[in-house]
């Protein structure tokens, strides 16, 4: 902008002003826009327009992870999101709702649902004090039988069921639907199997180790208690599970709220290699979480509240990331509340987290996340109106028969809490590939704020363009933004999109366009016929203009062959020369038609002299003076 800088009044037309001092000039002083058009700029795989001057972000992959506020690259972190009500992000080109999970409602009011099992392919849940077989249908048949205290996990093992039970010892069933076999010592919180032995952590008092080949009362073997935690009152929340030492061998590990153990077989000894961080878990001691599982080569293990440990042994070194859902711009308070994880489950495809007991505006929320490796996914998402505890995790493999893999967890509806699973098979195909796997009846997601890494630069959003499959009359989806880092309510665009058929949305009331710095997409899926049927979201491109900065670009032949101003032709040309060497930019004025003074800070550049020979220097100097910034 003109006329913002200390100049002096320029009067003779013939003179301009360069850094304070004054030039005779050949000519009139010749204008130029000197901002160049920016490159256009493809993002995405997905592009093409020949447009040399139209840019494109798209969106065709989120598989890693949510929790990303505003793209830092958009090289690298393109396929992140920012939140979800709930979603199936697993697979490229075919971003959906959430699996459906089934509920199977609770036998008992008022009950807690704690874990579950499978035998023999009877599906179990244990209620209170009570196992029971889950049912088919909606109805559940009464309990199977009573066991002394509350499950809080179980494993199959010898042919049969075990139920551990915490400070009321275990109980074990040879089949789904027969009576369970109380035994109170020892009093189990967790138990794997290794080297076909059933291994089990006491609860009763410092955590002791004990081996059994049966699982019968009195066949148990006392090994060692782990070290450092006689002091803590019982019952840990804790996982044994198997890993690798050092040595790469399988081994027994033992996850608590207070670090991780390893367990040296040959000397029958405890040592502790990892120190839990230093702050509260956020788990209640009768939680009795499962906060240990084994995932793709690497233990995980909850550390607080949002904080998962990732430890994976390589090269005879222990390796430790926080990988939780947490990290980075933390999660979206005004979707997931402040949860708590307190359970992980896992299989050969994801590590899965539930969390409970998470409250705001005295409401609670049930959320299950699934880790790929790369990032989370919420796959379920309920709001409640109590702070009652979702508690059991649980992936029973061939339920109900072979050919299906079941997810069960532990949901709350009003002051139950209830049973619901997700079929895996189906959860586990891409949707684009399957008709029969079955959705949530709507979400939401949100996309990071894109700037195209020019946080400050000014661009103009022309369209979007929309590409779905499985889209219909009631299964669509409906495209809206916010701009420039705002927190506040979406834009929608125009109607919902219920074609397959490539559609595009425009911005501005005649399609002239949005002034934007940063834009945040957000599309809303929803499905509201057969279950089986969802639109999957191909691709979402953004089209955009990058704006340059209105800048002036002038040319002037400096006349420096007589005496100006006081200074001597050489002199005139040596303050030029330390014009053109100088790194700041320098002042520059001259005076227009209407007589008025116009000042710029500019860069002095691409000089080209006629010098004259002899013993004077003198010469005329044409000089190229870009604008650089607006102050």
């Amino acid at each position: 902008m003109a006329d913002v800088l200390t100049t002096p009044r320029i009067i003779d037309p013939g003179t301009i002003v360069l850094r304070d001092e004054t030039y005779k000039i050949k000519g009139p002083v010749s204008v130029v826009m000197s901002s160049q058009f920016p490159t256009k700029r493809v993002i995405g795989d997905y592009g093409r327009d020949d447009n040399t001057h139209i840019s494109t972000y798209t969106i065709t992959d989120i598989r890693g992870g949510m929790g990303l506020w505003r793209y830092r690259d958009t090289k690298s972190e393109l396929n992140r999101f920012w939140t979800a009500v709930t979603v199936n992000g697993l697979f490229p080109n075919s971003t959906t709702m959430g699996p459906l999970a089934t509920s199977k409602g609770t036998p008992v009011a008022g009950s807690e649902h704690t874990a579950y099992g499978s035998l023999l392919g009877k599906d179990v849940a244990t209620i209170n004090s009570n196992i029971y077989r889950i049912p088919s249908a909606a109805t559940w048949a009464a309990a199977v039988d009573t066991i002394v205290g509350t499950a809080r996990d179980t494993l199959v093992f010898n042919g049969r069921i075990f139920y551990f039970q915490g400070l009321d010892g275990y109980a074990y069933q040879t089949d789904g639907d027969g009576l369970a076999t109380d035994v109170s010592t020892p009093t189990v919180i967790s138990g794997t199997i290794f080297d076909n032995n059933l291994y089990v952590i006491d609860a009763s008092g410092p955590p002791v180790l004990f081996r059994s080949p049966t699982g019968d009362s009195g066949s148990w073997k006392t090994l060692a208690s782990i070290p450092g935690l006689d002091s803590i009152a019982s019952p840990y929340n804790l996982s044994l599970v198997v890993y690798v030492n050092a040595s790469g061998d399988p081994t027994l590990w033992c996850c608590t709220e207070f670090g991780a153990y390893i367990y040296d077989v040959d000397n029958d000894k405890w040592s502790k290699v990892l120190d839990k961080p230093p702050s509260a878990s956020g788990l209640a001691a009768s939680f009795a979480a499962r906060i240990g599982a084994v995932y793709n080569g690497s233990l995980y293990m909850i550390s607080n509240k949002m904080n998962v440990l990732k430890m994976t042994m390589r090269d005879n070194a222990l390796i430790v990331e926080d990988v939780g859902p947490n990290l980075e711009f933390g999660l979206d308070t005004a979707t997931y509340y402040n949860p708590v994880i307190v359970s992980l489950e896992s299989d050969d495809r994801l590590l899965y987290a539930l969390t409970s007991r998470s409250t705001i505006n005295n409401n609670g929320v049930t959320v299950l996340l699934a880790y790929n490796g790369l990032g989370w996914f919420p796959i379920y998402r309920n709001v409640h109106n109590t702070t009652r505890a979702s508690l059991a995790l649980k992936i029973i493999v061939g339920a109900p028969s072979a050919s299906t893999n079941r997810l069960y967890f532990a949901d709350v509806s009003g002051t139950d809490t209830i049973t619901r699973w997700i079929n895996l098979t189906e959860f586990y195909q891409p949707p684009v590939l399957t008709t029969t796997q079955e959705y949530g009846a709507s979400t939401i997601i949100e996309y990071p704020y894109f700037d195209a890494d020019y946080p400050g630069q000014q661009k103009n959003a022309l369209k979007v363009r929309v590409k779905l499959t499985g889209a219909s009359a009631t299964e669509g989806v409906r495209i809206a933004y916010r701009i420039d880092g705002s927190t506040g309510a979406y834009t929608l665009m125009s109607s919902a999109i219920t074609s397959d058929a490539e559609n595009v949305q425009y911005f501005g009331t005649n399609n002239e366009g949005l002034a934007f710095k940063s834009i945040q997409l957000r599309a809303s899926l929803a499905a509201l016929g057969d279950s089986t049927v969802a639109p999957k979201i191909e691709y979402i491109q953004l089209e955009f203009e990058r704006l340059p900065e209105t800048l002036r670009g002038f040319s002037a032949t400096i006349d420096c062959r007589d005496y100006f101003a006081n200074r001597s032709p050489a002199e005139q040309i040596d303050d030029l020369w330390t014009i053109l060497g100088t790194n700041t930019l320098v002042t520059f004025g001259y005076r227009d038609d209407n007589g008025n003074t116009r000042s710029y800070l500019v860069r002095a550049m691409s000089p080209e002299g006629v010098e004259g020979t002899g013993y004077e220097e003198s010469g005329l100097y044409k000089l190229l003076l870009l604008e650089k910034s607006n102050p």
